[in-house]
């Protein structure tokens, strides 16, 4: 059982009227008494104190019941979801979807500006290259498309323009110059790590 005792609103005075005293009565108030009370599964009210089943051990004022409550369920959520992500990471499968995905990613970019590159194309007209039967590796969904051609306009390497096509507009797009240089560049860095994996490969004789 996990319980958060609450100040209770009575306050306990702690001196007299009149007496000598007083005047630091005035300037110093009593401090509110707390009353550890807690029952299992039950939230009680007794003479202005509140106790909630929500865990910790440090008293808490009322009026700061709530951060703590939210404060702990956020923990308990991230707790919780941790663990349940973790029961998904666990085993040698795992590790083949982060390669096969952290690959896949590098891939598509070069693929996509290899099709723009020698003129204008539309997202739907990459996707249709991309999805044939000669292209199965690099097959793709609207999804994973879009938001990869926004990514490389906002990075400079494509430039994309609203068109008017069959009654609709559609976005354009094409290679900048800037992304001409940054993709020869990129094609030698795959090119060298290919060729170097694939040597390692045949060594280890796995190809």
């Amino acid at each position: 059982m996990w319980a958060i005792p609450v100040w209770t609103s009575k306050r306990t005075p702690t001196c007299q009227a009149g007496s000598s005293s007083s005047a630091q009565c005035s300037k110093h108030p009593p401090e509110p008494t707390p009353i550890l009370w807690q029952s299992n599964q039950v939230v009680h009210t007794r003479q202005g104190a509140v106790f909630a089943l929500f865990g910790g051990g440090n008293l808490i004022s009322s009026h700061d019941i709530s951060s703590h409550v939210l404060l702990l369920a956020s923990s308990i959520h991230l707790e919780v979801r941790s663990i349940a992500e973790a029961g998904k990471s666990v085993g040698p499968e795992i590790e083949y979807e982060h390669w096969s995905e952290e690959i896949r990613r590098g891939a598509l970019s070069l693929a996509i500006l290899a099709i723009i590159l020698d003129g204008e194309s539309y997202g739907y007209d990459i996707m249709k290259k991309l999805n044939d039967e000669g292209y199965s590796a690099l097959q793709v969904e609207p999804s994973t498309t879009y938001p990869l051609l926004k990514r490389l306009e906002q990075r400079g390497m494509l430039e994309g323009k609203w068109v008017e096509s069959g009654g609709k507009k559609r976005r354009l797009y094409y290679v900048t110059r800037e992304g001409r240089m940054v993709l020869r560049r990129m094609v030698e860095s795959w090119q060298g790590l290919n060729d170097q994996l694939v040597r390692l490969l045949k060594e280890a004789a796995l190809i």
